[in-house]
């Protein structure tokens, strides 16, 4: 048992040098940080998916066929597809949810990044379900103090950026600047942008070594941006209604879960030679908790 995780550990690894999209960030920590190989084996299994969406019309959508039938289909198109120069065209697993979305896991990335092609990208679909569509994963990063004269939705600015790295053309999917030009300063001359790439690769070199647009250096992370809180509270009222909850509810719901977060908050400790003030780092006096 010992030696078979010690195997699946080293291959984890040694696939995130090229195909994980957070390698660039997982390099530097040590190989005994379990959340490091935990994280590496996710996204190692990312790059082995697809994810095919299925409308509700579609004779292979949840609830019409059985999850063998539905395997065996796609292992029939799977098989069709195969030429003597292909990969691996394997199933490892495949996930089918409610809404149609439809992870297919294959035993190689090699194998689904074939899939992933234009070309076998459409024979795929058409043998499977013309009406399905398969959505690319996208790995957004931000471009840091890149020069204001860049035009994020220019689509000649995309390419030409990316003539300029020796990327692939339509590497970048979208592009949009952090904050936007009407809220940035006259004098502003440098800017953060986040942009969408398709290719984890690429990602990966961008954020090890950096880019460059006009001779200028420009360094890419990771996008860690929070969640903004208007979209989330649209997320929030599209699963009440999915819940079928009036929205006395769900300001119930928010009101509750605000009570709850204010109540886990402690007051702050003080000192009653103090009049009142927090007590400054440092010092070594003895605390009492002030009664609320």
């Amino acid at each position: 048992m010992e030696l078979a995780i010690t195997s699946l550990t080293k291959q984890v690894k040694e696939s995130t040098q090229h195909n994980g999209y957070k390698a660039a960030l997982l390099t530097d920590l040590g190989d005994n940080n379990s959340q490091t190989i935990q994280r590496a084996a996710r996204e190692t299994i990312k790059t082995r998916q697809i994810l095919v969406n299925l409308s509700p019309e579609s004779p292979l959508a949840p609830g019409k066929v059985s999850h063998a039938q539905l395997v065996d289909k796609i292992k029939t198109v799977l098989k069709a597809l195969k030429k003597e120069n292909t990969p691996t065209l394997e199933i490892r697993a495949v996930t089918q949810y409610h809404n149609g979305n439809t992870v297919i896991e294959m035993m190689m990335a090699e194998g689904a990044a074939y899939l992933r092609r234009d070309n076998t990208k459409m024979d795929f679909i058409k043998a499977l379900d013309p009406s399905a569509t398969i959505k690319d994963q996208t790995y957004p990063v931000v471009l840091q103090f890149i020069p204001i004269q860049f035009a994020p939705e220019d689509d000649e600015h995309l390419r030409d950026l990316e003539c300029q790295n020796k990327w692939e053309s339509g590497t970048i999917t979208s592009a949009r600047w952090i904050k936007t030009a009407g809220k940035q300063a006259n004098d502003q001359q440098v800017a953060h942008l986040i942009a969408t790439l398709h290719n984890p690769n690429t990602a990966n070199l961008g954020i090890h070594d950096g880019i460059t647009w006009n001779q200028t250096r420009i360094q890419l992370k990771k996008n860690k941006m929070r969640a903004n809180p208007l979209h989330q509270m649209s997320i929030l009222w599209s699963h009440s209604q999915r819940m079928h909850l009036t929205r006395r509810h769900l300001r119930e719901l928010l009101r509750s879960a605000q009570n709850q977060q204010m109540q886990q908050k402690k007051p702050p400790l003080l000192h009653p030679l103090q009049n009142g003030r927090p007590l400054q780092l440092g010092q070594k006096l003895p605390c009492i908790r002030k009664e609320m």
